[in-house]
């Protein structure tokens, strides 16, 4: 009778501890997914870990280059027909007396203007536009010493020829540019002419008065020579030029740094 009981403590005991030994599992056994293993009564395997030592978090992604002041925008002038849209050329570096001239291909002038980074529509007009030239540095109007005097209205036939002049604020002065320099004789001319539109890169013409007022200007060309106007009538009658075009002037942007 105690050889029976104890023969069955052993047998409880052993049973016990094989209960609780780990199992061993083939290697097939390891490629079993999950799913498979418990379908066949085996322990699901232990997670894997993911992480180590030798990994590190990503370094934060770098913020582009904001513009923070301004921006500066490099082009050629566009000049077309402001009916047509018929492309005449771009602005040059040639004069003809002083005056800028238009062509297709050669000696195309680069010239920039620099705005502020997130302009209001105050901050796009008045604008001075760099004429890439040390000899005078803005692209601008010069009063034609034919006209009465240095205003612009569609009640005369005074006019502007286009050239390069050193930097003046918003009114007739006298003061270098390359008619003048071609020709000898003083004439005012003005450098901030420029209004810029980003959304068209259309550059809008504008005189400014001897008051201060804006002067009713027209751009115009007659032959490769550009000129500003009030009225082009009148213009055109005075020196019998019925080839006088209204246009309008684009700046075909090549490049843009944004300053900081």
């Amino acid at each position: 009778m105690h050889s029976l009981s104890l023969i069955t403590l052993v047998l409880t005991a052993a049973s016990a501890i094989l209960a609780h030994a780990p199992v061993k599992t083939t290697r097939s056994e390891h490629l079993l997914t999950n799913a498979q293993r418990l379908r066949r009564g085996l322990p699901p395997l232990p997670p894997v870990a993911r992480w180590s030592p030798t990994h590190h978090a990503l370094a934060p992604r770098a913020s582009p280059a904001l513009c923070t002041t301004t921006q500066t925008i490099s082009g050629l002038i566009e000049v077309t027909d402001s009916s047509t849209g018929v492309f005449y050329g771009y602005v040059t570096t040639d004069y003809y007396m002083g005056y800028s001239t238009v062509d297709p291909t050669e000696n195309l002038r680069t010239v920039s203007i620099t705005i502020p980074c997130n302009p209001n529509a105050n901050d796009l007009v008045g604008l001075n536009v760099a004429s890439g030239t040390d000899d005078h540095p803005y692209f601008g109007a010069i009063m034609s010493y034919y006209s009465t005097d240095n205003d612009m209205s569609s009640a005369t036939d005074n006019y502007a020829w286009m050239g390069t002049t050193d930097l003046t604020t918003a009114v007739p002065a006298v003061v270098g540019n390359s008619p003048q320099d071609a020709q000898g004789a003083e004439q005012a001319s003005e450098s901030p002419v420029w209004t810029y539109d980003p959304a068209t890169a259309e550059l809008t013409l504008t005189w400014y008065n001897t008051d201060g007022s804006m002067g009713t200007t027209i751009p115009v060309k007659a032959g490769s020579i550009l000129y500003a106007t009030g009225n082009v009538e009148q213009l055109a009658s005075r020196f019998n030029r019925p080839d006088v075009r209204i246009i309008k002037y684009h700046l075909v942007q090549t490049t843009m740094v944004q300053n900081r």
